[in-house]
């Protein structure tokens, strides 16, 4: 079995307040990953075709429930389609509560349902749900993802 550090959590959100705020947890909260935004669907969609670093198993997708343009269920079910989507970690964030979005989510294919806003606390809880993440805080006290 191969360890791979996550190098990258992709967040898709429509929200210029959540990525502001998702980049301020990550500088201040020692989080040891790259974030890299989108504010839509296509956007990643489309840098997931035309990067060549891209590795879906060194990387974290997090998207935003409620996108203006559609459901992020959709864009989970997209991502599930697309070559290497199946090795993907791919999970919602959302405010809502409403367990019909939880069972809505799992049956798009996600590996995870979590809160807002994302944060160290929220990235925990990731961890706590998928089996295949762990985590470790480095020497500097930043917060490692790790897949297995």
């Amino acid at each position: 079995m191969t360890t791979r550090k996550i190098q990258t959590i992709y967040l898709i959100d429509d929200s210029d307040d959540e990525i502001f705020m998702a980049r301020t947890f990550f500088k201040r909260q020692k989080i040891g990953a790259d974030l890299v935004a989108f504010t839509n669907l296509d956007a990643f969609y489309h840098a997931l075709e035309t990067d060549p670093a891209f590795e879906a198993d060194g990387s974290l997708v997090v998207i935003d429930l409620n996108l203006t343009v559609c459901k992020g269920t959709e864009g989970v079910a997209h991502i599930r389609t697309l070559e290497g989507g199946r090795e993907m970690l791919v999970g919602i964030s959302t405010g809502s509560e409403d367990p019909a979005d939880l069972l809505q989510a799992l049956d798009a294919g996600a590996d995870f349902f979590v809160g807002k806003p994302l944060d160290r606390k929220t990235i925990h809880k990731i961890v706590a749900s998928v089996p295949a993440l762990s985590s470790l805080d480095d020497p500097d006290g930043a917060l490692m993802l790790y897949r297995t």
